[in-house]
């Protein structure tokens, strides 16, 4: 199955994953709404930063951690080649990034959140087409990273100074739509442990990246709705089950959802 599809507000697939009472979300991301406008800085440009936020069905949720950037850097390539690079940038209160851009032309590239290991494969005069193939790579088995990316056209005429920074994974929520419900674990099988950073002709997964089952245990039985349950990178994945272990009505069950 094809897990999480970069999209719109107004251009979402929803991926639905029900058994019995048990109603699990996998969801996509969607830009939010700033209605700041951008200010002017003397001789420096002001870049407004938007960050996706993950929604489903109209409604726009966000926890703290996803709202976090831990690391903003920029590359600037011009004639298709990796011309400069902007190391540990700022984003201020007014979400503005200072960046000196004003002489520059060429297309202005972000990353946000990204390990040095994933930085490390950036090198001075990267053939563009080559940046845009970057992937992460899990250290460990777990979620995948707060990762981010965007692109702003500097010489696009029409544009606004804005960059849209986009989230190259998906998240897993559990609710729980039954009070006769108890679930103690969910395992989600064969899940890719790498990710493009940018969006790929259509969706796809690393072809050399490691799968591992992630599992969550509950040591008290959960009988709550619980929003960011798993963060998957983006992968085709047609080995991808999600398993759940769960009381119903006080009769233990193993449960396989299947996709809607």
């Amino acid at each position: 199955s094809d897990v999480y599809k970069r999209q719109s507000l107004f251009n979402m697939k929803q991926y639905f994953m029900r058994v019995f009472a048990l109603l699990f979300l996998l969801v996509p991301v969607a830009c939010t709404e700033d209605a700041e406008n951008i200010s002017s800085d003397l001789n420096r440009s002001g870049i407004k930063i938007r960050t996706a936020a993950f929604g489903a069905q109209g409604t726009i949720t966000e926890l703290p951690a996803e709202k976090k950037i831990s690391n903003l850097n920029a590359y600037l390539f011009s004639g298709e080649t990796l011309v400069r690079s902007f190391q540990d940038l700022v984003v201020g209160s007014d979400n503005i990034c200072r960046i000196d851009t004003d002489q520059e032309t060429g297309k202005l590239y972000f990353l946000a959140n990204t390990d040095t290991d994933t930085r490390s494969q950036i090198y001075e005069q990267m053939p563009e087409d080559e940046f845009l193939r970057l992937t992460a790579q899990n250290q460990t088995t777990g979620n995948a990273p707060q990762v981010m990316s965007g692109m702003l056209n500097l010489a696009s005429p029409s544009g606004d100074g804005t960059v849209h920074l986009q989230r190259g994974i998906a998240r897993i929520d559990l609710e729980i739509v039954s009070k006769s419900v108890e679930v103690n674990e969910v395992t989600v099988t064969e899940v890719c442990q790498a990710g493009y950073l940018f969006p790929q002709e259509g969706v796809l997964s690393v072809s050399e990246a490691r799968r591992e089952n992630l599992v969550r245990t509950f040591r008290t039985a959960q009988t709550d709705d619980l929003p960011g349950l798993f963060y998957l990178y983006e992968q085709k994945n047609s080995d991808l089950v999600v398993l759940v272990k769960a009381t119903v009505n006080g009769c233990l069950l193993y449960t396989s959802p299947s996709p809607r």
